[in-house]
C-alpha cells in the first residue's frame, strides 16, 4: 500500500494526541532521540513481522498513549510560574468565623500568612415606631413635612393628611412613600389586632448606617408632626459598624466585608472572642487535582488499551506487566498521596483519593513525588520514551537472525521503529 494511503487509512483508526509544548524539541533533545533509536537498532535482532493494518493501527495507538501520558506527567513535573505546584490559593482555617476571596487582579504569591480578630460585628439600625389606634383619625388635616439624615445626606419628604384617612391608612401610604423612595431604609406597618392598634417600623438596608427623622412643617393648629406622632426616631437597635484586627491593624468596615492591601476579601461572619482565624496562603488543591486527574485519565485510557490488545496479541501482555510492575513497585508511595493502584481487580487502573491528595498538596510531598528530578518521574519518563521510540517491541514478530556483537556494529535506523519507516510524522 503506498505511503500516504497508509496514512489516510490509519489516520482514523488510531487516537491521535494533540500536540503539547513537549512535542517541540531541542536540537540535543533530538539529537538524544537519534541515537537512541540507533542503540535499540544495534542491538536488538532482526524480525519478521506480519504487518498487517491491525497491527500498525495497535501499534501506532500505543505510541500516541503512551506520548500523551508522558506529556500529562511533564506538565505535573513543570516547575514555572504556570505550573500545577506554582499556583496558590488563599484560604481561611476556619471559614465559618471568616471567610476569603481573591480579588480579580491580585496575585496569591505576595500574601503572607495573617491572622483576623474580629471583635465586633456590623448590624443595621431598627426603629420601632409608636403604636396608635388604627381606625382612628389622630393627625389635623393638612401638609406635613419632614426630612431624613442618612450617610450624610438629606432627603425632604411632603406628606399630605386629610380627614378621611384613619392612622392605618396614614402609616401604610407613608410606608409605601418610604419604600418608593429608596433612599436605603425598608418600612413595614405591624398590627395588633387585638387591641387594634397598629405602628409604622423602619429599618436601614444597610449595616454600620444611622439614620434619624426630622419634623420640619406641620399645619396650623398643631404641633405633633409626622416623625412625633409615628414615633420614627424611636431606635430599637442602633447601626454598628464591624471592628477586626487585620494582621495587627484595626479596622472598621459599615459592612461585613473587608478589602485588604494585597486584594483580598474577607467576609467577617461572627466575632471570635478574643481568638484570631488564619487566612493561609497554600498550594491551590484544585489546580493540581485538575492535572492529576488528566494524567490519571489518560493512564487508564493507555493501560486499557493495552489490556484489551492483549487479549489477542501476545506481546501486548508484556507492555500491560511491565506497566503493572512498574506502579505496583510505585504503589506505597502513590497511595500515600492519594493515588490509589488496585491491580488485584485485574485492571491495573489509576484512581484518586481526594482527601488524601488534598493532605499530599499541603504538606509538598506530591509535589515532591513528580519533580522532574524525582526518581518516579524520571523512571516512568523513561519507560514511556521507550515504549513511544519502540511501540515495535509490543507487536507479535518472529525473530529472524540475532545481532553479532563482536564485529562492529551494524546500525539500521527503522528496523526498531518500522513506524517511523511506515509513515512521517513530527513526533521524533
Amino acid at each position: 500500500m503506498p505511503l500516504l494511503s497508509v496514512y489516510n487509512n490509519l489516520i482514523h483508526g488510531y487516537v491521535m494526541s494533540r500536540q503539547t509544548r513537549y512535542d517541540s524539541h531541542k536540537r540535543s533533545e533530538l539529537s538524544d532521540i537519534h541515537n537512541r533509536i540507533r542503540k535499540l537498532s544495534a542491538e536488538q535482532p532482526l524480525y519478521k513481522i506480519n504487518f498487517d493494518e491491525e497491527a500498525q493501527e495497535y501499534t501506532l495507538t500505543v505510541k500516541e498513549y503512551a506520548m500523551g501520558v508522558a506529556a500529562a506527567v511533564k506538565d505535573l513535573a513543570n516547575g514555572e510560574a504556570e505550573g500545577a505546584f506554582s499556583r496558590y490559593a488563599i484560604k481561611s482555617d476556619n471559614p465559618a468565623y471568616v471567610g476569603v476571596e481573591v480579588l480579580e487582579g491580585s496575585d496569591p504569591k505576595k500574601t503572607e500568612d495573617f491572622g483576623v480578630e474580629v471583635e465586633k460585628l456590623s448590624s443595621h439600625q431598627f426603629n420601632v415606631g409608636n403604636m396608635v389606634e388604627s381606625k382612628t383619625n389622630s393627625l389635623v388635616s393638612g401638609q406635613y413635612n419632614f426630612k431624613v439624615e442618612i450617610e450624610g445626606n438629606f432627603y425632604s419628604f411632603q406628606f399630605n393628611v386629610s380627614g378621611s384617612n384613619d392612622n392605618r391608612e396614614l402609616q401604610t401610604k407613608l410606608a409605601d412613600f418610604i419604600n418608593k423612595t429608596k433612599v436605603g431604609l425598608r418600612a413595614e406597618v405591624v398590627t395588633d389586632r387585638e387591641n387594634g392598634r397598629s405602628g409604622l417600623n423602619l429599618e436601614a438596608k444597610k449595616d454600620g448606617v444611622d439614620f434619624i427623622f426630622t419634623d420640619t412643617k406641620t399645619p396650623e393648629g398643631t404641633n405633633s408632626g409626622i416623625v412625633d406622632f409615628f414615633g420614627l426616631n424611636n431606635v430599637r437597635n442602633k447601626a454598628e459598624k464591624t471592628v477586626a484586627v487585620v494582621d495587627g491593624e484595626r479596622i472598621e468596615s459599615e459592612d461585613r466585608k473587608i478589602v485588604t492591601s494585597k486584594g483580598l476579601l474577607l467576609d467577617i461572619k461572627r466575632e471570635t472572642n478574643g481568638n484570631k482565624v488564619m487566612i493561609r496562603k497554600i498550594a491551590d488543591d484544585e489546580s493540581v487535582f485538575r492535572k492529576v486527574s488528566e494524567f490519571v485519565r489518560k493512564y487508564n485510557e493507555f493501560i486499557n488499551y493495552v489490556k484489551d490488545g492483549a487479549l489477542t496479541r501476545r506481546a501486548s501482555k508484556k507492555l500491560w506487566y511491565e506497566m503493572n510492575n512498574f506502579f505496583t513497585k510505585e504503589k506505597e508511595t502513590l497511595e500515600e498521596n492519594g493515588i490509589m493502584y488496585d491491580f488485584a481487580a485485574g485492571e491495573g487502573n489509576l484512581n484518586i483519593d481526594r482527601e488524601k491528595m488534598a493532605s499530599a498538596v499541603q504538606n509538598g510531598t506530591l509535589e515532591k513525588l513528580f519533580k522532574a528530578d524525582s526518581e518516579m518521574t524520571g523512571a516512568l519518563l523513561k519507560k514511556l520514551s521507550d515504549v513511544t521510540l519502540n511501540p515495535m517491541e509490543y507487536v507479535d514478530k518472529i525473530v529472524v537472525v540475532y545481532p553479532n556483537t563482536k564485529n562492529n556494529l551494524s546500525y539500521n535506523p527503522y528496523i526498531t521503529s518500522l513506524y517511523s519507516g511506515m509513515m512521517y510524522n513530527n513526533y521524533c
